[in-house]
């Protein structure tokens, strides 16, 4: 019974919180102010300082942050970051093996439930064809 293949297209279509670049790049930010004084004799938060004078290190530590970020609360897929916990939470749709929709998790060995009855009911009328030829 496949599964459909987890993608970051279906996540978004099925409303798990995706965070844009700019969310994280807030979010990063954010902490360096929390971690770090803001110096009384420059107006610039430290986050921008950091930024402005030391893209570099910037780019390096949002990259650390991001994968330790990434092991806590994010999720990747396709380049693309989620809420882990909405992540955790999604149940991917099952393709049905016969008509290849999707459906619910399925317990009608990858078949779904209108596929499985069609089976049903041609192992029924089988079964009737074998009774007639005793």
């Amino acid at each position: 019974m496949p599964q459909a293949q987890m993608t970051a297209d279906l996540l978004a279509d099925n409303f798990v919180t995706e965070f844009d670049d700019d969310e994280l790049h807030e979010q990063y930010d954010n902490m360096l102010d929390e971690c770090h004084e803001q110096c009384s004799y420059v107006s610039a938060s430290p986050s921008d300082l950091i930024k402005e004078h030391d893209p570099v290190a910037y780019r390096c530590g949002f990259n650390d942050w991001l994968d330790g970020e990434s092991r806590d609360r994010l999720e990747c897929v396709d380049d693309r970051y989620f809420d882990a916990d909405e992540f955790n939470s999604f149940d991917l749709p099952w393709e049905c093996d016969e008509c290849g929709d999707e459906c619910d998790e399925s317990d009608n060995d990858g078949l779904c439930d209108t596929c499985e009855e069609e089976r049903l009911e041609d192992e029924a009328a089988d079964e009737e064809d074998d009774e007639s030829d005793d």
